[in-house]
């Protein structure tokens, strides 16, 4: 069965899906939130019939205040919500490709997500992939990290730095196929 990436409106999906358990749970009035999210936009990953992941990307623009250091005055993408089931499978670095297009093809400054410290695996990977971490929201649901991708800060290394790569100071060159 193969998994598949497609965006839909919140309005598409069922409260009642078991995926969601864990996400009510978690945050106190996550039904309300999602329920006044009805004609927006996010992806989900399919597997055939089953929900098995969600995320949902927004833009802020300016100063981030609602964290601890604000974050810097920016054209933002926020990962506002993101749930995979898929420990040990390249979904996540799949999903992190999916936030990179949109950041890019929306003019976006850099990315950022709030993330709990205890899903280390998830917090891993987005370092992997050049997220910072950059200060702490605290709410009513605990204290969570915030990780930050600015796009300008690039340290020469193909991973951390993607998308981007730096070629000033170096030879390089492009092979056509």
């Amino acid at each position: 069965m193969s998994r598949q990436l497609r965006a839909t409106k919140f309005r598409a999906l069922s409260l009642s899906d078991p995926f969601f358990d864990s996400l009510k749970a978690g945050y106190r009035g996550f039904e309300s939130w999602f329920n006044s999210k009805a004609d927006e936009e996010l992806y989900v990953i399919e597997d055939g019939r089953r929900l098995s992941g969600m995320i949902y990307l927004k833009h802020e623009n300016g100063a981030v205040s609602d964290v601890d250091p604000p974050l810097p005055s920016k054209r933002w993408l926020k990962i506002g919500t993101l749930k995979i089931e898929g420990k040990g499978t390249k979904l996540g670095e799949r999903v992190l490709k999916k936030v990179f297009d949109r950041a890019i093809s929306e003019n976006r400054e850099g990315i950022y997500v709030t993330v709990f410290e205890l899903h280390a695996n998830l917090i891993r990977l987005f370092e992997r992939y050049g997220f910072k971490r950059y200060g702490v929201k605290r709410s009513d649901d605990g204290t969570e990290l915030v990780l930050a991708r600015i796009f300008d800060d690039l340290v020469g290394d193909l991973v951390t730095d993607y998308p981007f790569f730096r070629t000033r100071g170096r030879k390089s060159w492009l092979l056509a196929v």
